[in-house]
């Protein structure tokens, strides 16, 4: 949790941790040389280290060799998170590329926007079928799939727009090329099946893009991000027993769009047969049945699937300090809440006291009324911390339990925004710029709220002072 400043704010930039560093071996063990060097530098003791958090990259997440694994040997405390944010990002990546007909999918949207991007001439027919619309084509985000969602609502809502232009470029323009190339994409989005993974794919990123916009909050928690999780999980299961209301979306918008409602017939790939096969030509020879099964299917389980699998991690920590959030300290018996404060006590021996568990009880009698109007454990702990600081020696291992789920990470969305300004601040124009500039500025920029309240004027006055070269006796 960060400690909140008291005192005015002071331009000590030299003194901070923040910033960009230099690295020259990136292998795993170069990264933790790295690491502990610069902690060591700053007089911060690893011990004291309770989570980590890194994307999926294998020198950093690895379970053998890396990074958090040579940390977690130094201080087994210190909790490693996948980011959740990349975490998901990677769910919709593997679920995407593992069916070729979405994978197609999005490449014509591409397509799409690449034809009438690369041209000011399309592009402003395009306008004026569109008119004063704020919904324009979007570039796919090659890196945050979640985004995408931008992309296929412009194709979702401007679709009749590009039909038109498509056929009025392949009607009048003189270039062979154009014309060919307009009537390609005009008959690849003109069919029911491109329709029907428009309608699956903008539901599915529609509720993933909701997820991964609150993993992006300042001060989530692992509760509420397991919570979200959860939430999630629930709605896409629902998904798949509901493919006749998809494809009855899917049918309403062909109908306003003026496309046969047909699915396309495709020849099949003939296998050696052997006797022990079992008969599958009624599936193979049905179209809607074959879409059904190796698109819709094959998609939401897929997405189940990952999401299952990748967050076991998060959830497995998040259930060691679930029993803390205020609902549940009301809700769960004494003895339920005693075998989950021993479990904790267990993994964080450095930590917690033997005394952990009567501390607890202790805590939410005394604290029982308020516990009630708190929500989230972040309204818990400044009620401990501060309502009731003058309790702080009696529960002092409660305090110590619900800061350490406040610090254990849920993603680093937050630090790595900080590489969104890098290309801002170290421009063409700033290519010289040397390494301890760049972290300052970089500071600045970070902790731009902050830095706006800094008074320029003693600021210049203090530069100026220590930068005149004439010396007055």
């Amino acid at each position: 949790m960060r400690k909140q400043d008291t005192q005015p704010c002071q331009l000590e930039i030299k003194e901070t941790f923040l910033g960009f560093y230099e690295i020259k071996d990136h292998s795993a063990v170069g990264l933790t040389n790295q690491l502990l060097l610069l902690l060591e530098n700053k007089g911060i003791d690893l011990k004291k280290c309770r989570g980590q958090g890194y994307d999926g990259a294998n020198v950093m997440s690895g379970i053998y060799n890396g990074v958090q694994k040579k940390i977690n040997n130094i201080q087994p405390s210190a909790q490693y998170v996948h980011c959740a944010s990349h975490n998901l990002n990677l769910v919709i990546n593997d679920a995407v590329s593992g069916c070729r007909e979405v994978n197609n999918f999005f490449i014509i949207l591409q397509e799409i926007y690449s034809f009438f991007g690369n041209s000011i001439k399309r592009w402003d027919l395009l306008s004026n079928f569109s008119g004063e619309s704020e919904v324009t084509l979007k570039k796919l985000n090659p890196t945050r799939w979640s985004s995408r969602i931008t992309s296929l609502l412009a194709i979702k809502l401007r679709f009749l727009d590009i039909v038109k232009t498509l056929t009025e470029i392949s009607l009048t323009y003189s270039k062979r090329v154009e014309q060919t190339e307009a009537l390609k994409l005009r008959d690849k989005i003109s069919n029911f099946e491109f329709v029907f993974i428009c309608v699956i794919m903008y539901h599915i990123l529609t509720n993933v893009n909701y997820a991964s916009k609150n993993l992006q909050k300042k001060y989530i928690d692992l509760y509420e991000a397991a919570t979200l999780f959860g939430t999630l999980k629930f709605k896409l299961k629902d998904f798949r027993s509901n493919y006749d209301l998809f494809k009855l979306e899917a049918v309403s918008i062909c109908s306003k769009w003026k496309i046969k409602p047909i699915f396309k017939v495709k020849r099949q790939s003939k296998y050696a047969r052997h006797f022990d096969d079992l008969s599958g030509s009624d599936l193979n020879e049905c179209a809607e049945k074959r879409f059904q099964i190796n698109v819709f299917y094959r998609i939401i389980d897929t997405v189940n699937v990952q999401i299952s699998d990748r967050f076991t991690g998060m959830e497995k920590v998040s259930n060691l300090f679930n029993f803390l959030q205020p609902q549940n300290l009301i809700k769960l018996s004494e003895d339920d809440l005693i075998k989950s404060a021993k479990l904790l006590q267990h993994c964080y021996p450095d930590d917690l006291t033997k005394h952990f568990p009567t501390q607890l009880i202790n805590a939410i009698t005394f604290v029982k009324n308020d516990i009630t109007e708190a929500t989230t454990l972040k309204d818990l702990a400044d009620i401990l911390l501060i309502k009731y600081s003058f309790m702080e020696c009696d529960f002092s291992d409660v305090n110590t339990a619900i800061l350490l789920s406040m610090t254990i990470p849920v993603t680093v969305a937050s630090a790595e925004r900080s590489f969104s300004k890098l290309r801002i601040i170290k421009s063409y124009l700033r290519n010289s710029m040397s390494q301890e500039r760049l972290k300052n500025c970089a500071i600045l920029a970070i902790e731009n709220e902050k830095a706006q309240t800094l008074e320029l004027d003693k600021v210049i006055a203090e530069f100026a002072n220590k930068k005149a070269r004439k010396v007055y006796i």
